[in-house]
């Protein structure tokens, strides 16, 4: 396979028409096209603009019939909820007063909070829920063999997390509290996290893949709205965070390596060929 090399510019090439958002084949440049499978290059922007992208892209596959790669980064962070996620367990005022913006995703899921992370989305037309799982094993697949030539050895979670009992257990709140087969995991703790969302004839699947520990903190935004003194807030904020570091962990806490999103994501994508072609 022709290898390709792809540049990245600095900005999107976004319009807008009625007021809402339109992706054009040139709104990321350059675009690289793979066997109808269009790879948009690693972007920093705020939450919104991610999500309203990540929105119009499945808009296109519909018409289209294409499959759109996409790899980008969060500026301001921001937390993001799952689609059908209560908004008031986290606190909208100190997350601004912070700078950190919170949106929501059209996947569901739980909330996560983007920082210190590379983020995916893949937008593919389905025939159902064995392409749906073909494209979420192949997608950790790619990933996991982008991180192991950089010398960071993954293995796949073999179980899935008992939601009746987490849900019962008050700790639903984050995503990566939860495990589901396949994912990625790094010392049996988990490092990506994904969701997906079907809409008919189109499959949208979201991936976070944690670089750094910034995602730990999420629970200083949380509302325990459960507590009923301040000693039970800490009470419940310490046995989420517990549960939180035992569930999930990321690639400098582990090896100590710092990893260059842009720099993974062209390993991803190179992989991601590999895997599906």
């Amino acid at each position: 396979m022709k290898e390709e090399q792809i540049m990245r510019e600095s900005h999107l090439g976004l319009k807008t028409k009625g007021g809402r958002l339109q992706v054009s084949e040139n709104s990321f440049s350059p675009v690289v096209e793979l066997h109808e499978t269009v790879i948009l290059p690693y972007t920093e922007q705020d939450g919104e603009l991610n999500m309203s992208v990540d929105r119009s892209l499945r808009e296109k596959v519909s018409a289209n019939q294409k499959t759109y790669l996409r790899f980008y980064g969060w500026t301001p962070w921001a937390i993001s909820l799952g689609h059908s996620q209560n908004s008031s367990t986290f606190d909208k005022a100190k997350l601004e007063a912070q700078g950190i913006d919170i949106v929501r995703r059209p996947t569901g899921g739980r909330a996560v909070f983007h920082a210190q992370e590379l983020t995916y989305c893949i937008v593919t037309p389905t025939s159902g829920p064995k392409y749906n799982r073909y494209i979420y094993q192949k997608m950790h697949e790619a990933i996991g063999a982008a991180l192991s030539q950089i010398q960071i050895k993954t293995d796949y979670q073999r179980k899935t997390t008992n939601l009746r009992d987490h849900y019962s257990s008050g700790l639903e709140k984050a995503c990566f509290t939860s495990s589901a087969r396949y994912e990625l995991t790094l010392n049996e703790k988990k490092i990506v996290g994904s969701a997906q969302r079907n809409y008919g004839d189109v499959l949208l699947q979201h991936g976070s893949i944690l670089l750094g520990p910034a995602h730990f903190t999420i629970t200083d935004y949380m509302i325990f709205g459960e507590a009923k003194t301040p000693t039970e807030t800490e009470q419940i904020k310490s046995r989420f965070n517990k549960v939180l570091r035992e569930s999930s962990t990321d690639i400098l806490t582990e090896t100590g390596v710092e990893v260059d999103p842009i720099s993974l994501s062209e390993r991803i994508i190179g992989m991601f060929n590999a895997n599906i072609n």
